[in-house]
């Protein structure tokens, strides 16, 4: 996997809501940190189900890390400003996961 990514993420929580974040891998490690705080620093071989869902355009991921499923968007939300403008770089930032988790042979494993 790409020795080092990190980039601004949201959580998708239920239907609406969202969690501004950043998700990262350093030193073979994926990390999720919050406003709320770290909700996951795990070793790669903890991440499964690595989906990049076609309704997302390439602009967001889901996985599961210790059982729990986890969706992340790459794009601005409008709770935070975010316009339609801000899809394509959402896009950019996707690719790149999708590359690193390909590279690290997560995307469509089993978990």
């Amino acid at each position: 996997m790409t020795e080092e990514l990190r980039d601004r993420a949201w959580l998708l929580v239920g239907l609406f809501g969202n969690d501004e974040g950043e998700l990262a891998v350093r030193s073979g490690r994926l990390t999720l940190r919050t406003k709320g705080g770290v909700s996951f620093d795990v070793p790669l071989a903890e991440v499964g189900s690595v989906e990049f869902p076609w309704y997302t355009f390439g602009a967001g991921v889901q996985f599961t890390v210790a059982g729990r499923r986890y969706r992340l968007s790459f794009v601005l939300p409008t709770a935070y400003g975010g316009r339609i403008g801000d899809v394509p770089e959402g896009r950019r930032i996707g690719a790149a996961w999708q590359t690193a988790f390909r590279e690290a042979g997560l995307l469509g494993r089993p978990r």
